[in-house]
């Protein structure tokens, strides 16, 4: 059967129509790709071999701002598209990222989204007792951005304030920022002791002082309550504290180094010559410590020491103390 002229004529038209629209819209498409392509190529001078820091809670916006400063996008907005395109699960992933080459807006969206190119945080421990000095030696080995003399001037004072424990930082964390971590982390330990410092009867800075004594007198846990117990008795009965532990702090020396003449060093750190406890804490309390420090356990002893083997020998009377002193430090 003849099919009608103008039936025919209209199916060509349409067909032409359809024809022509999906061309458009592939050439649309094309143009976009392009213009994208463009927009979101790599800087010229894009810094390759370097590391970027997304910090936790950084806005998208804040990290486009940030890309840009560095020199790895030209376009802020694109690369805040390139991440929102994904929808509420494209996330950016805190974390160091090393971009070993240029790369387009788009890949880096991809790279801080799916942890490629993530470098691990450096797993930092730092053990109850350091002191700042100690503290600044071992960050200075373990992270690449870290200066321990800017750290010490951070420090400078807060011998005793800075809270002992495992961290992870990243590999661009500096002085600042590992300072800022472990004052944050003294402070939020502290807060929550607030009301029983208060109830003890001593100021935040005697506890803290008293704790860093425990910390390097105690050789368990089980002693660090009654050490506590028997160098508070002995501040409230006035008799020297006669501990060891301060001249470490002071002279660098442990209790078997020190001699008659260390014994007479002329300082406040000499529990031997002054009554009270030292001016300032002699390194960094643990939170174990810090608690003995605040609930000291009554005993009727008045000394201890430990043996060379390490086990703790308490004495009611200086004579009882000699006699231990005899026995068990060969």
């Amino acid at each position: 059967m003849e099919q009608d002229p103008v039936l025919s004529s209209f199916l060509k038209y349409k067909e032409f129509t359809v024809n022509k629209k999906y061309i458009i819209a592939v050439l649309v498409a094309f143009l976009v790709l392009c213009v994208f392509s463009i927009l979101g190529a790599p800087p010229r001078h894009f810094p390759r071999e370097t590391v970027v820091s997304i910090l936790k809670g950084e806005t998208l916006r804040t990290v486009a701002q940030k890309l840009e400063t560095g020199n790895y996008i030209r376009f802020p907005s694109l690369f805040e598209f390139a991440i929102s395109i994904g929808g509420s699960e494209r996330q950016l992933v805190s974390g160091d990222y090393f971009i070993d080459t240029s790369m387009s807006v788009f890949s880096l969206a991809n790279i801080f989204t799916h942890k490629e190119n993530r470098l691990d945080p450096i797993r930092v421990t730092l053990p109850e007792g350091m002191t700042v000095r100690e503290i600044a030696e071992k960050a200075d080995k373990e992270l690449p951005s870290f200066d321990s003399e800017e750290f010490m001037k951070l420090a400078q004072g807060t011998e005793g304030y800075l809270f002992p424990d495992t961290y992870f930082f990243f590999r661009t964390a500096d002085a600042e920022e590992v300072f800022s971590v472990l004052s944050q982390a003294f402070k939020k330990q502290t807060a929550e002791l607030k009301d029983k410092i208060s109830a003890s009867g001593h100021t935040l800075s005697e506890i803290i002082i008293m704790a860093s004594l425990i910390e390097k007198e105690a050789g368990k846990d089980e002693e660090r309550g009654i050490i506590s117990g028997i160098l508070w008795k002995r501040i409230v009965q006035r008799i020297p504290l006669q501990v060891d532990a301060p001249f470490s702090y002071l002279l660098g020396k442990s209790s078997s180094e020190l001699t008659t003449k260390d014994l007479a060093v002329d300082s406040l750190y000499n529990t031997y010559k002054y009554r009270g406890l030292p001016p300032k804490p002699i390194g960094n309390p643990g939170l174990a410590s810090i608690h003995a420090s605040l609930e000291p356990i009554a005993s009727p002893y008045f000394f201890y020491l430990h043996g060379s083997d390490g086990t703790i020998h308490y004495a009611k009377t200086f004579e009882e103390h000699k006699r231990n002193k005899a026995l068990y430090l060969k």
